[in-house]
This record gives C-alpha cells, structure tokens and sequence, in this order.
C-alpha cells in the first residue's frame, strides 16, 4: 500500500510522437499546475555515452532502446521528490547537460513521470503508483513527427530514416508498455474528456480535493 504521507507518483508512457508530453502538460493543468503536481521527463535523461570513444559513439546512440537512458539518476531524482526534496536538473551525463541550462524542479503533491521508455526499466516502473498509456495509430505517429520537424524548419528526410534506423528496430520496447499499463487513453485527436476524469481520480488517490 502507498505512503500517503509520500506524492503520488503517475507514469506516462507510450510510443514516440503518441502526444505524451502533451498529456502530461494537459493533466498538469487540470490538477492545479506546477505548485501540485511536478513533471520529470525522461527525454532529461538520456545518456551522452561519453564512456564510448567517438568514433564507437553513432553506432550505439538511441532514443528508443532502454540502454539510452541514465535510469540510476532518474530512480534517484524520482526518489527525492517523493521524499519532498527539489532537484537539479538536467542530470550531470545526460545529452540535455551538455546543452541546456541548469533549473530546479520542486516536489509536489502528484508527480508525473512521463517518457516512452518508462515502463520497460522494472525498478522505474515499481516506483510509479499510476500507470498510463498513449495509445495512438503508428501512422498518425509518423506524420505528427514529419509536421513536426517540418514545421520547425528541420530536415524531414533526415527525420524519416531516424524512424527507419533508430525507432522501428526498437519499437518493442515502448510497445510493451501496454501490458503493464493500469489505463490505456486513446490520444488521436484532443481527448479533454480523458483529461478531465483522470484529474478527477489522481485527486482522489492523492487525497488533494477539498
């Protein structure tokens, strides 16, 4: 049984370019905002693999196999936020530390955990209290991901044989993700309705409402 002394703590989960993110900043939302419920992103957490030399470097790089991401830090920074502790992000050894500034990230009374490899690291997984995924067709995935580089001005050529080499030969592992899931949410188009009964829920089990 939960401490309920401890933050609720809801995975997000589901394949890349499902709307994951989105969900979470939507559910974020309707809990109350940041000064309720915390966001921790696995995106944070991925590795630099310094530990290979440079030329090994491109081989073994990913987003999409568990190997990719730090989770000892990220077990760690979920483990002091549930203890009310802030953190400092991003983790030292991760991509987001060699370019992104550093920030803090207060604990709060529901923490979400949102990333499509979550589920897949077990010791990550029985830390999550809730379990959520984003379930949406593969092809609608892909176009979000062209729209999305396209709209950036980014390469969609170079975006597409990203899928082809990287997410494809992976894709087992966040598909997984649906047989540890307690909810699977429908995201094809803005689902509000979903939103909102989960908000109401994750209340209920935080012990937040009133």
């Amino acid at each position: 049984m939960r401490d309920a002394s401890r933050p609720l703590v809801v995975g997000i989960a589901g394949q890349t370019c499902a709307g994951k993110s989105t969900f979470a900043t939507a559910l974020q939302a309707a809990l109350g905002g940041p000064e309720r419920c915390s966001i921790v992103h696995q995106d944070d957490y991925f590795s630099d693999f310094s530990e290979f030399p440079e030329s090994e470097r491109a081989t073994v790089m990913s987003h999409n196999h568990p190997r990719s991401v730090r989770w000892e830090l990220l077990r760690a920074d979920i483990d002091a936020l549930r203890s009310g502790l802030a953190i400092e992000l991003p983790a030292p050894g991760t991509r987001a530390a060699a370019s992104g500034e550093r920030r803090s990230l207060v604990s709060a009374r529901i923490l979400i955990v949102e990333g499509h490899l979550i589920f897949a690291d077990d010791a990550t997984r029985d830390r999550l209290d809730v379990k959520l995924y984003i379930d949406v067709d593969p092809v609608e995935r892909v176009l979000r991901r062209i729209e999305r580089t396209a709209t950036r001005g980014g390469d969609v050529g170079a975006a597409i044989e990203w899928f082809r080499h990287d997410v494809l030969p992976n894709v087992e592992f966040a598909a997984r993700g649906r047989d540890h899931a307690d909810l699977i949410i429908p995201f094809a188009t803005e689902n509000s309705p979903a939103v909102r009964f989960i908000a109401a829920g994750i209340e209920q089990l935080a012990g937040t409402r009133g």
